[in-house]
C-alpha cells in the first residue's frame, strides 16, 4: 500500500507540474493585451508566406552574451526542424540572408524594471507590457500579423505573480530563465532564489518554447486538458509532450497539423533553407 501511495504521490506530481506549465493565459489577458497593442490594418499576405522571427534583448545592466545567442539560435534550427518532422515537406519559414536567424536588440532599463514599473493594466502583465511597449515599435512587430511571428528572449525576469513564458496572437515572449534553461542553469524564483527542482534538461526548454510557439501560431491545448479530463492527450506537444518527450516522443496532433498547414506561418519546406545556418 505504501509503495502505490508513493507512485501516486509523484503521479500527482507530475500532472501538477505539466498542468501548471501547460496553462493558457487567460482570455482577458489576452484582450488587454491586443487592447494595449493595437494592430494597424493588416493585409493578409499569400498561404505559408509568414516569417518566425527570434529576438534576443538584453538590459542595460546585464551584457550580450554570446552564449545565450547561440544557445537561442540552436533552438530555433532545433525547433524548425522538428516541426518540419512533424509536418512531412513543410516548415516554419525563417529570415533569409542577409537578415540574421536571430535579431539581437540591446533594450533601454535595467532588468529589475520589466517586472516592477507600472505600465497600467492588470499586473499580472506588467512584463509582457513593459516589454512589448518597448520592443514592438522598434522592431516592427504586432499581434495578429500573419506574415511575421515573434519570439522575444528578454534577459530578465517577470514579478512574482505576473505571466512570465507564453504565446499568443504571433508573439511568444520568453525571460530570462528560458535563456537559463537552455544552457542547463538553475532555475530561478520570482524573488532570485535557485530552484533546482524545475531546472531541467534545455531539450525540455527547448520543447516548452516550441509549446508556446504553437500558441503564437494558434494551436490550442488539446481538448479536455485543461478542465482535466482522462482523455487528455497529455502527450502532445501542446501540452505536457515537452516535459515528457522532447524531441522524441512528443507530436504535434492532427488537428494541430491541419491549422498550421492551413495558416501562413509554415511552407514547402524546399528551398527555404538558404540562411548558411543548419
Amino acid at each position: 500500500m505504501r509503495v502505490w501511495a508513493a507512485l501516486l504521490a509523484m503521479f500527482m506530481i507530475v500532472l501538477t507540474i505539466g498542468a501548471a506549465s501547460a496553462s493558457s493565459i487567460p482570455k482577458w489577458a489576452i484582450h488587454e493585451l491586443l487592447e494595449n497593442h493595437p494592430s494597424s490594418e493588416l493585409v493578409a499576405p499569400k498561404v505559408g508566406n509568414g516569417v518566425t522571427r527570434f529576438v534576443y534583448l538584453y538590459p542595460t545592466d546585464r551584457p550580450f552574451r554570446s552564449d545565450y545567442f547561440q544557445a537561442v539560435q540552436n533552438s530555433l534550427l532545433t525547433l524548425r526542424n522538428w516541426y518540419r518532422s512533424e509536418l512531412g515537406q513543410y516548415s516554419p519559414t525563417l529570415p533569409q540572408s542577409p537578415m540574421p536567424l536571430v535579431q539581437v536588440l540591446a533594450l533601454n532599463n535595467p532588468a529589475s524594471f520589466y517586472g516592477t514599473n507600472n505600465p497600467g493594466g492588470a499586473a499580472y502583465l506588467y512584463f509582457w507590457n513593459n516589454v512589448l511597449q518597448e520592443v514592438m515599435p522598434r522592431v516592427g512587430a504586432q499581434f495578429n500579423d500573419p506574415a511575421n511571428a515573434w519570439v522575444f528572449f528578454v534577459d530578465a525576469p517577470a514579478g512574482c505573480g505576473q505571466l512570465s513564458g507564453g504565446g499568443t496572437s504571433g508573439i511568444a515572449v520568453m525571460s530570462h530563465n528560458d535563456l537559463r534553461g537552455l544552457l542547463g542553469h538553475v532555475f530561478l524564483e520570482c524573488d532570485g532564489t535557485p530552484n533546482p527542482g524545475l531546472t531541467y534538461t534545455p531539450q525540455r526548454w527547448i520543447g516548452g518554447q516550441g509549446h508556446e510557439l504553437g500558441h503564437a501560431y494558434g494551436l490550442p491545448h488539446p481538448p479536455g486538458c485543461d478542465d482535466g479530463l482522462p482523455s487528455c492527450d497529455y502527450n502532445a506537444l501542446m501540452w505536457a509532450g515537452f516535459y515528457t518527450g522532447f524531441p522524441q516522443t512528443t507530436y504535434l496532433r492532427a488537428d494541430n497539423i491541419s491549422t498550421l498547414l492551413s495558416g501562413t506561418y509554415v511552407a514547402l519546406a524546399a528551398g527555404i533553407f538558404d540562411n548558411g545556418f543548419e
